[in-house]
């Protein structure tokens, strides 16, 4: 499966890319960030081919299955939603949404669909496991 990633800061160069691309069976294929820079940076240190400013570009690119979204917190619901309206899987950073309500939204919109959703929370790189 390919995966697109929206967010080139800190969350997803320390801990989402790095995981990505140990998994086997998954290819990290496209980026999205408005800032040119840390989009330029990101996708020359990881290798990663696609790269758009506009994280709808890469939600309609039809070779990505799954967004994992790295974006401020903020963004969190408009993405989800404008990614299970193009038909793609979801993985976000916690929190999914911030409020009960717009996490009520995104239950509605997914359960119109067979798509996945999963919100985790990626432990820190420094931390060791017990």
């Amino acid at each position: 499966m390919n995966i697109g990633i929206v967010g080139a800061g800190a969350v997803a160069r320390r801990a989402h890319i790095p995981t990505i691309k140990q998994m086997s069976g998954i290819d990290l294929i496209a980026i999205s960030d408005p800032n040119e820079n840390a989009l330029r940076k990101v996708s020359s240190e990881f290798n990663i081919r696609k790269t758009y400013r506009d994280y709808i570009d890469l939600l309609e690119d039809p070779s990505i299955d799954i967004v994992d979204i790295c974006s401020p917190t903020h963004t969190h619901v408009e993405v989800i939603l404008e990614a299970i309206g193009r038909g793609k899987h979801v993985l976000v950073e916690k929190p999914l949404a911030l409020s009960l309500a717009d996490a009520i939204r995104i239950s509605n919109e997914l359960n119109k669909t067979s798509l996945k959703l999963c919100c985790i929370q990626m432990p820190a790189p420094s931390c060791e496991r017990l």
